[in-house]
Order: C-alpha cells, then sequence, then structure tokens
C-alpha cells in the first residue's frame, strides 16, 4: 500500500472508526453496569427511619414532671422570649428595674420543688 493509495487510507480510518465504535460501546456498557448496581443498592437498602416531630411535648397546667432544683424551692420560668432576654440582662447587668420589669410585664410560669 503505498501513502496515496486511496483504499490504504480507507482501511486506517475503517480501523480508526471501529476502535471509536470499540471505546465508546465499552464505555456505555460500564457506565450502565454501575448505574444499574446503584439502582441495585439504593433499592436494597432499607427505608430511612422517620423523623421525631419538630414539634415538642406541650405543657398543660396541672401536668406533673419532674424538675430537679437543689437549694430552690420554685423555679419561674417565661413564657416569653422578650422576658427571658430582658430578665437575663437584668441579672448580667445587675440592673434590678430590668428584672422587676421582666417579672411584672410578661407571663411567668411557675415551677415548685416537693
Amino acid at each position: 500500500m503505498s501513502v496515496h493509495d486511496p483504499r490504504g487510507l480507507q482501511a486506517r480510518r475503517g480501523r480508526r472508526r471501529r476502535w471509536r465504535a470499540a471505546v465508546v460501546s465499552l464505555t456505555t456498557m460500564v457506565s450502565l453496569w454501575w448505574l444499574l448496581l446503584a439502582a441495585a443498592t439504593v433499592q436494597l437498602l432499607p427505608a430511612p427511619a422517620a423523623s421525631a416531630s419538630k414539634d415538642g411535648p406541650g405543657v398543660v397546667s396541672g401536668q406533673t414532671a419532674r424538675v430537679h432544683l437543689p437549694g430552690l424551692s420554685s423555679l419561674p420560668i417565661p413564657v416569653d422570649r422578650a422576658a427571658f432576654d430582658e430578665s437575663q440582662r437584668g441579672f448580667r447587668e445587675s440592673d434590678e428595674e430590668a428584672i422587676e420589669h421582666a417579672f411584672t410585664a410578661y407571663e411567668w410560669i411557675e415551677v415548685w420543688h416537693r
């Protein structure tokens, strides 16, 4: 075969096409195999556990609970976040007026130790 032979040129192009086709088909087969394996794995895994609800337990008047208050006979619990923030600011800054305002202006739940 000479360099100027069109049949030799076509034969080389044909071999390249067959080689490329083989590489593409092998790549496709390997990719499909891994996708099939991944799909089978997903199907065989157990379903994820249901998470607990995001709502916490509700507090109802008269409901009993165990509260350990060493050295305290009662514990006030603020109903509003603003009451908590104001009382904490008063405690942190030793501001009696802020503490008094937090306890008089907002609603609190009293917890007693028996």
